[in-house]
Parts: structure tokens; C-alpha cells; sequence
């Protein structure tokens, strides 16, 4: 009927029809199972993202965290994503439910601050050197960033097409990242992969519990 790309939640929901603007935070924790992290990488630039997305998914490999989900976002940018699978159920007697959007933000902000100087060593090297990028202002000014995390947030599907581009929102393995091309992404030369990957039980916990003490250090 014309539907091109569909969206869908950060958030787990026990059942999304009983979601309503008019409810207390509360009432969201109770109805709230989970949520995946997701990391959503933007650049005015393809090869900028591509640089970002693999350091980000370098520093989730240092820590613990070996199972991601990666998928080219359908214009400039690409999507990671670590299943609720990976997280611990509770710390401190705080259920991790409850902590959604603040402990995602500070996993994102703490994996920021991992690779922040390599991204902009890799991103100069790359404003210097290369044929295709025309915008050779400082790399810090077109750098590629995380967009962050908020209630009710939603991302494109794997395999909706972007509105801009008609592109397919394709998954792709972490190795592929490197050579990733537009071209890959024709809607009718995709190959269909799984983009949630089957994690192990809490892998991400160092992940987190690392997180949430850095955060405290920068009171």
C-alpha cells in the first residue's frame, strides 16, 4: 500500500497498546520489560560513520560485550545495537527496566569518552588524505556523533528503505563495515541477516557497571 520504512523501540514493551501520553513515569517502568542500547552513529559524512562505528565497536569488544548487531542506517550513518539479553536484571537492587533513558546515556557518554581520541586522529588522518571528502574544515567541526537516547525513541527497521535516499537499512557483519559502499544497500540486492544477535546472558554487565562508575567520578 505504499509503506516504505517502518520503526521500531529502544524500549521492550509488555504490551505497546497501553501506552499512553498521559501516564506517570511510573506507569512506563511497570509496563516496560527491558530495552536494548542502541547506538545511533550520524556524520555529514558515510566514511566519518564508518570510522566512528567501528571504534565503537572495538571499545564494546574490550568491554566484554561480543555479540552486537550492526546495520547501515540507510543515509550517513549506522546503527549498533546490544540486546537486553546482555544486561544484568538489577544492580544494587535498582532493576535496569526502571533506568531507561539514564543508564543507556551513560553507557553512551562512557564509550564516547573511550574512543573520542581515536575518532579524531582517524577522522584527520582521513579530511587529509582522501579524494571524496569536500569539506575540509577542523575534522572536530563535521565530526560523527551518537545521537542520544530519549523516551520513546524509535529507529528504522532492518531493511525499511530511508526516505531520502530509497536505500534499505541492510545488517551487516562488524568486518564489513571497513568497505561498506552505498551500492550495497540496493533494496534489490540485499541478502536478509538476522540484526539482534543471539547474546550471551549478561555480557554487557562489566560494560555497565563500568559505565555507571565512571559517571559517578565526573560529580
Amino acid at each position: 500500500k505504499g509503506a516504505t520504512s517502518f520503526h521500531c523501540s529502544e524500549e521492550l514493551w509488555r504490551d505497546p497498546l497501553e501506552l499512553s501520553t498521559e501516564q506517570r513515569e511510573q506507569d512506563f517502568n511497570d509496563l516496560r520489560i527491558g530495552w536494548d542500547l542502541l547506538l545511533d552513529v550520524d556524520s555529514p559524512y558515510l566514511e566519518y560513520s564508518k570510522i566512528y562505528a567501528q571504534l565503537l565497536i572495538e571499545a564494546l569488544d574490550f568491554n566484554g560485550v561480543k555479540n552486537i548487531g550492526v546495520k547501515y542506517s540507510g543515509n550517513k550513518g549506522f546503527h549498533i545495537i546490544v540486546p537486553w539479553k546482555a544486561f544484568p536484571k538489577e544492580i544494587n537492587g535498582v532493576k535496569t527496566s526502571d533506568m531507561f533513558p539514564e543508564w543507556p546515556r551513560i553507557i553512551s557518554k562512557y564509550i564516547i569518552k573511550q574512543t573520542e581520541e581515536q575518532l579524531i586522529e582517524r577522522v584527520t588522518k582521513l579530511a587529509n588524505s582522501s579524494k571524496y571528502v569536500k569539506d575540509f574544515q577542523a575534522s572536530k567541526e563535521v565530526m560523527p556523533d551518537i545521537v542520544l537516547v530519549s523516551p520513546r525513541h524509535l529507529f528504522r527497521m532492518p531493511y525499511s528503505l530511508h526516505e531520502k535516499t530509497s536505500l534499505a537499512s541492510i545488517v551487516l557483519n562488524s568486518e564489513e563495515i571497513k568497505n561498506f559502499e552505498l551500492k550495497d544497500a540496493d533494496p534489490l540486492k540485499v541478502k536478509i541477516k538476522n540484526f539482534i544477535p543471539d547474546s550471551k546472558d549478561c555480557e554487557a554487565s562489566e560494560l555497565l557497571i563500568q559505565a555507571l562508575d565512571w559517571y559517578k567520578e565526573q560529580d
